[in-house]
Order: structure tokens, then sequence, then C-alpha cells
């Protein structure tokens, strides 16, 4: 039964999870010096943050009262539909563009790496 429940908990929150795992490498990358380029972590790292964000701003908390179908009255639905707005979508393409720089900064070092 726990992993179920712990199981359904990540399914249903993963992009905070996401949210928090990158922005805590994004501020490892902005304090210590790593042993990968700093720079091409931060662009990364600092995608994946706003992409968690993003997801954030399409799942706002609903609440709605309907008719019910079994029994006589009604009945609240309530939970986090996922439904693109213009914020979700502003932070998905600033989210993409930063996830280019970064990858094309991977790509521009990566002949480095492979040498020596």
């Amino acid at each position: 039964m726990a992993v179920s429940v712990l199981a359904r908990f990540i399914a249903d929150e993963w992009f905070k999870i996401m949210m928090i795992l990158c922005f805590l490498l994004l501020v490892a990358a902005l304090t210590f010096e790593l042993q990968f380029d700093n720079l091409t972590v931060m662009l990364l790292s600092l995608a994946g943050t706003l992409w968690g964000i993003g997801e954030m701003a399409c799942r706002p908390y609903r609440e709605i009262v309907t008719q019910d179908v079994i029994l006589p009255g009604y009945a609240k639905m309530s939970g986090r539909p996922r439904r693109l707005n213009m914020a979700g979508f502003c932070l998905f393409t600033l989210a993409l563009l930063v996830a280019g720089a970064g990858a094309y900064r991977l790509w521009l070092i990566l002949p480095l790496l492979l040498v020596g």
C-alpha cells in the first residue's frame, strides 16, 4: 500500500520534484566550481526549473460542485487538471530556448571533453 501511495505522489507531483532538484543544481553551479562546465550546467538546470514552474502555472487547484450521478444530491470534485495558459506557455517557451542554448553550449565543448 505504501508503495502505491509513493508512486501516486511522484506521478502527481513530478514537476515540483523536478523543479526543486533543478533549482538546487542551479544554486550549486552558481556557488561552487564543478568538475563540468558551470555555464552548461546552469543553462540546463535553469531550463528544468523554468519547465517545472511552467507546469505549476498550468495546474492550479480547482474545485467544482456538480450533480451526483449515482445518489441524489451534489458532489464536490477537486484536483489539479492541466490546462495550458499564457503564463505556462511563456515559461515553456523560455525553458526551451534556454535548453537549446545549453545544448548548443554542450555541443561546442563536447570535442574538448572527448580529446582531453
